[in-house]
């Protein structure tokens, strides 16, 4: 019972974290200009595969396996096949996920890189060049570029 609350923990936890990664995927690897195309792409292909597959052929199996049979009951065996396809769709998707992440690694070593030259150019500022540096990124964010001056102590008698 545990082992199964913990999988369905972690199914739901990775199932509602992916949808904000492939936005940034589909922006990073394909480019801003058209990416209401490619995330509908990603968004639409994982929806039509699973309504297809997983909620409309493996229960077709499975319905068939359960008529042919002689009982009207059903054990473990009836399940094998839609479980196989259950785990090669799941092996499908890391083989898919390896190659993604090995073909995009070029271009977020270049990311990395970028980002590490910036902070280089900014630790090489002036003083007054950091200063406004810091100001701009504040004014930028919408933070209070000035904090309000925080009243002193007063002086014990």
């Amino acid at each position: 019972h545990t082992l199964l609350l913990a999988g369905a923990l972690l199914a739901g936890t990775s199932f509602g974290t992916i949808w904000p990664h492939l936005v940034v995927l589909a922006s990073e690897l394909f480019g801003s200009d058209h990416l209401h195309t490619n995330y509908l792409f990603y968004d639409g292909g994982c929806g039509a595969t699973g309504t297809l597959l997983l909620a409309n052929l493996l229960p077709r199996l499975f319905h068939r396996r359960v008529a042919a049979s002689s009982s009207a009951s059903c054990d473990a065996s009836c399940f094998v096949k839609a479980h196989a396809a259950i785990a090669a769709i799941a092996l499908a998707g890391a083989v898919a996920a390896v190659v993604l992440a090995r073909r995009s690694a070029p271009l977020y070593t270049r990311i990395g890189l970028s980002l590490e030259k910036s902070r280089q150019k900014r630790r090489g500022m002036t003083k007054r060049a950091q200063s406004a540096w810091s100001l701009s990124q504040a004014i930028a964010s919408g933070a209070d570029p000035l904090p309000s001056a925080s009243p002193s102590p007063s002086p014990s008698p």
